[in-house]
């Protein structure tokens, strides 16, 4: 009886001493796959960054924009400088609203380019952001655009321009001495538009400001004149403003931008513009695909 028990003692401690290690080996084997999820989930979510489609989608109508000649300002009129509301206007107003103000942002797409932007433009955000309000913010030094450096890469995981050999140089032409590059925003700081990368593309000075001596405003400085005035003048004024930067192919600098601009609060009474803003420099020949020039 004595040795019975005995070995009944030894087979019960065995069997505990075998649940534990069972126990053990399951929490392992359920670390083990659930590690081999997390990794999986991370190695789809880098593909699918570094395999994103190009959010820049360039119409033949708006690539055939690159061919028309435009004013000493830099700019063209566009359909006698008329535009009307699309479909796809109509369903971003009715999706973000008709009376306060909005900015969608498109991503950068594959190539780490500046896509579309569309906002409503109003009273609130040209006060807010003027001078007398505040400072314009100086961009962050991580806010690089496409074309800007010479030995540029893209990393599409951080959505972010990394180079140190800039194409941004001082240059003297006839008539303007500077830097030929300028950070172009689609939405200006001054109409309520941020100072972030997806805001921007690389534009020369003229296709930034034109000669910076006209009373109406050059280059994308005529358009935001225009709405700047339009809301001084009327306050009231809810403005859809459309801005497309215009690439050929997968060229990193745009080849110019198209603008659209309507007060949808009086049918376009206020202001209706229809430009074409191209991104070139009298004197300097531009290789669009990597920003370098010449002249």
């Amino acid at each position: 009886m004595k040795y019975i028990k005995i070995l009944l003692a030894i087979f019960i401690t065995t069997t505990l001493l075998a649940g534990c290690d069972l126990e053990q080996d399951i929490k392992r084997e359920l670390k083990k796959e659930a590690n081999n999820q997390i990794d999986k989930g991370l190695n789809e979510l880098t593909t699918k960054a570094f395999n994103k489609k190009s959010t820049v989608k360039t119409s033949e109508d708006d690539k055939a924009l690159i061919k028309i000649q435009t004013n000493e300002e830099n700019y063209a009129l566009l359909n006698d400088n008329k535009t009307t509301l699309t479909d796809y206007d109509q369903q971003l107003i009715n999706k973000n609203g008709r009376d306060k103000f909005w900015a969608d942002y498109s991503d950068l797409d594959n190539l780490g380019r500046g896509g579309r932007v569309t906002a409503l433009v109003t009273k609130q955000a040209v006060y807010s952001h003027s001078s007398k309000a505040q400072e314009r913010p100086s961009f962050d030094s991580t806010v690089r655009l496409a074309g800007e450096y010479k030995d540029g890469t893209y990393d599409s995981f951080d959505k972010r321009w990394r180079g140190t050999e800039s194409n941004n140089q001082i240059i003297q032409l006839d008539g303007y001495r500077g830097y030929i590059y300028n950070k172009s925003h689609s939405l200006a700081w001054s109409l309520g538009g941020d100072m972030e990368t997806h805001n921007l593309t690389l534009g020369t000075r003229s296709q930034n400001v034109g000669s910076n001596r006209a009373s109406e405003g050059g280059g994308m400085g005529y358009p935001e004149t225009q709405v700047r005035n339009a809301i001084n003048n009327h306050p009231e004024a809810k403005i859809y403003y459309d801005v497309r930067p215009v690439y050929n192919n997968d060229e990193l600098l745009p080849r110019g931008t198209h603008v659209r601009v309507y007060s949808i609060n009086d049918g376009g009474k206020t202001v209706n513009l229809n430009v074409w803003v191209s991104n070139t420099q009298k004197g300097v020949h531009i290789n669009y695909k990597d920003g370098t020039y010449n002249y």
